[in-house]
Order: structure tokens, then C-alpha cells, then sequence
């Protein structure tokens, strides 16, 4: 039987595992195995008085839009700021864009519903079909926003700048997200505030969910120092933080699995780490399992 672990968890990638299987059903493949293991674990970041403030200027109509990069993103605001945070985004006239249709769902749970999906599931897919209704290209950043890192406590000044201006767009994101989204929305015309609400934390296994790989185990695992269990065919990599967890910063690209990569970011980490990759078409389920039996047929 082939197997595959794929960096989730159980219930995140209940969709992912039917989709490999029925996949594999279709050509004629046996069943396959799939292991979970998150490697990390979104946790919501302590309440600061700066991300309320920026959730209030949202109820007063300061910001455009608001981006949601991920569905993490969208339950840790709903743990921040309660039922008040979808009422201050409608309230302030504030426009919807995600990253697509997991990150959707989230926010329609929450009482939000999203203007903008790009079809192409990723940073670099919003900005090539981001509306620009409203952009300013030549909107300077102020001096007060301009601070390293951009993080919640530099955007919490300046907020007189912010309520003149009329091309704001409210970040929502973790710690750990690259700058591709808010550097092309300031390249679109737009000043981009980011707003940190949550941050990924090793996978412990007392956190984990029965039938959950610990970070431990599932690099015994890959490494094939797991004498009970076979070796994993396919590493399919959701993210490219969970990635480095797994494999780590400098692995032998000759003892670690091929890997289905979920986007263009992640692929790019395998190109760094001389792993043997295919990319997904794009982040959904069914994308993911035809990369992933791509590679199986291949090996």
C-alpha cells in the first residue's frame, strides 16, 4: 500500500484523503495510506490594544478593504474580537477579499461574506485579479506606518493619516507570512496595514488529535528510523513553514520523499532544499491529490 503523510490535520485533510482516493480508485490504484501530521498549530495572539483600534477604525469606514490569506486568519479574529468583528467590517462599509474557498467558508461562518475570490488560490493570484476601484498610485506611505515589520504596534499610529486617506486595506495574517501580498498591494496604489492575529507553533503531541503524527514522529517517519512502520512514498507539503519543520533547514535531498507541493511559495522552499517536487495546480483537495498520484506513478 502507498502512503503518504500529508501536513495537516486529521480534519483538515478529511477532504484531501477522499479526493486521493477516489482518485486513485478511478486509475486503477490500490488504496492509499495517509498520514497527519500538522508539524504546527495555529495559535492566536495575545489581545493588544492596537488590533482593537484597528478593528474600530474598520466600524468608522477607515479602510477599503480587508485581505484574509487563510482560514487561521479568519477564526483567530473571531476569537480576538467576538460577534463585534464581522459587524464593524459591514458597519464601516469595509469590502471582503480572501484567498479562496476554505478561507470563504470561514468567513461566511462568521457572518462575512466575501466580494473577492481570485481564481488562482494564492498571494500572488489575488493581486493579479485584485479590484483597483479606489487605489491611489501615487499614495505615499506615512512616515508613522513606515516602521520594519509592519507589525500591529507600528500600524497602531498614525490613524489620522489612515482616515483621510481612501485606500487603505486591513491585512489580516500570521507572524510568520511572507510580504508578497501587502508589497503588491502598495505596488497596486493601495497602503496596506498588516494586522498579526495569529502565530504557528510546533505541533506538540499533547495537542494533537487522535490519529495525529507528533513533530517527532513524523521526521522518525520520513527518516525511516520508524522500524513499525513503512516508508512514506510522498510528503504532501500544505505550507512552506511546515515544510522546514519536517524536513528541516539542510536535509539530504536523497533521503527525503518526493513532495506535492500546494502552491507556488512552498515549491519554491523544495527548489531551495534540492527536493524532488510537483506543484498543484492549485491549494484544493482535488489539485493536491492529482499531483500527489502524478508523483506515486512516477516513482
Amino acid at each position: 500500500m502507498a502512503r503518504v503523510l500529508l501536513t495537516r490535520t486529521a480534519a483538515q485533510g478529511a477532504p484531501f484523503e477522499r479526493a486521493l482516493n477516489d482518485l486513485a480508485a478511478e486509475r486503477g490504484i490500490p488504496k492509499i495510506q495517509v498520514d497527519f501530521a500538522p508539524m504546527q498549530l495555529p495559535r492566536t495572539v495575545a489581545p493588544e490594544y492596537s488590533l482593537f483600534s484597528l478593528v474600530s477604525l474598520a466600524a468608522e469606514g477607515a479602510f477599503l478593504w480587508a485581505t484574509f490569506t487563510s482560514a487561521n486568519a479568519v477564526r483567530s479574529c473571531a476569537e480576538l474580537f467576538g460577534t463585534s468583528f464581522a459587524w464593524a467590517l459591514r458597519d464601516g462599509g469595509t469590502r471582503i477579499a480572501c484567498v479562496g474557498s476554505a478561507t470563504a467558508r470561514a468567513l461566511r461562518e462568521i457572518g462575512l461574506e466575501p466580494h473577492f475570490t481570485p481564481e488562482k488560490q494564492d498571494a500572488l493570484g489575488m493581486l493579479a485579479e485584485f479590484p483597483t476601484e479606489g487605489a491611489n498610485p501615487e499614495l505615499g506611505i506615512p512616515e508613522s506606518l513606515r516602521k520594519p515589520q509592519n507589525t500591529p504596534e507600528s500600524a497602531a499610529l498614525g490613524w489620522d493619516d489612515m482616515l483621510s486617506a481612501q485606500a487603505n486595506v486591513l491585512v489580516f495574517e500570521g507572524a510568520n507570512a511572507r510580504p508578497t501580498l501587502r508589497e503588491g498591494l502598495v505596488g497596486l496604489g493601495f497602503r496596506a496595514v498588516r494586522a498579526v492575529v495569529y502565530e504557528m507553533v510546533p505541533a506538540t503531541a499533547s495537542a494533537l488529535e487522535a490519529g495525529e503524527l507528533s513533530c517527532v514522529n513524523a521526521r522518525e517517519l520520513i527518516a525511516g528510523t520508524d522500524s513499525n512502520s513503512a516508508a512514506v512514498d510522498v510528503i504532501v507539503a500544505t505550507a512552506p513553514s511546515r515544510l522546514k519543520e519536517l524536513v528541516g533547514e539542510n536535509p539530504n535531498p536523497e533521503r527525503i520523499p518526493p513532495v506535492a507541493a500546494i502552491g507556488r511559495t512552498t515549491a519554491r522552499i523544495c527548489e531551495e532544499l534540492g527536493l524532488r517536487h510537483r506543484t498543484a495546480d492549485s491549494p484544493t483537495p482535488e489539485a493536491l491529490a492529482l499531483a500527489t498520484v502524478e508523483l506515486l506513478r512516477s516513482a
